[in-house]
């Protein structure tokens, strides 16, 4: 698993380049289909952190936090991480040394070749589908949502295994 940092500064890296930026919920929606995809085609979580059910869709808190100030905006650099005690500034990438980084880059890459041509809100609305796991986890609570909420792992791995197979 990767820190998710790396996994949506991949996104934004590849964004950038591309001319494409992308907006704070299209990145947290690229990460969860990144993830979910990954658990689904390797068994194996993308990302350190557990994914929550909020209104619009799946998201990774710690990134939503990081990336909430640019609003409906365009992301224009790298999310960087500073260790207040040592005052040393990280701007966590995947390492393409290994087999996994490899691996975990190119699933990235055709994440971002699928999914990218549509809008954070057009992601959102896939998220939303009856069947899927945020809407699996979210439909019960949805009069009362607790903000939060994980979303299974298994119903992301279930969900995207099945999708894999067809």
């Amino acid at each position: 698993m990767f820190h998710s940092y790396a996994v949506a500064n991949e996104f934004i890296a590849i964004s950038i380049e591309k001319n494409k930026l992308v907006t704070p919920m299209k990145l947290l929606k690229l990460v969860y289909f990144a993830h979910g995809w990954h658990l689904g085609l390797y068994g194996t979580g993308l990302i350190d952190e557990q994914v929550e059910a909020w209104k619009y869709g799946p998201v990774v808190e710690s990134i939503y936090h990081e990336v909430k100030n640019y609003g409906t905006n365009n992301i224009a650099s790298l999310i960087s991480r500073t260790d207040f005690e040592t005052m040393h500034v990280d701007t966590p990438r995947i390492d393409c040394s290994n087999e996994d980084g490899m691996r975990a880059v190119s699933l990235i890459q055709r994440v971002w070749d699928l999914y990218s041509p549509f809008s954070g809100i057009k992601l959102s609305n896939m998220t939303h589908q009856p069947g899927t796991p945020w809407f699996e986890t979210w439909k019960p609570m949805e009069s009362k949502p607790i903000k939060g909420t994980d979303i299974p792992i298994a119903a992301i791995r279930n969900h995207f295994c099945e999708l894999a197979k067809r």
